[in-house]
């Protein structure tokens, strides 16, 4: 198994910039929130299902 030395190198530029790293986390934590939000309201895919169907 091959290793992608370029990929891990650019994985590597982006977590050294403050900036991007910030924004990955930000990214990362807005996902991880919207997730448990779906999961703990059942009925929001009803909601979003209506919305769709424009009931």
């Amino acid at each position: 198994m091959r290793i992608n030395y370029k990929k891990l190198f650019n994985l590597r530029k982006l977590l050294s910039d403050p900036k991007k790293l910030f924004s990955v986390l930000i990214f990362t934590l807005v996902v991880v929130f919207i997730q448990n939000y779906i999961a703990q309201n059942s009925s929001f895919e009803g909601k979003v299902v209506r919305i769709i169907d424009g009931d």
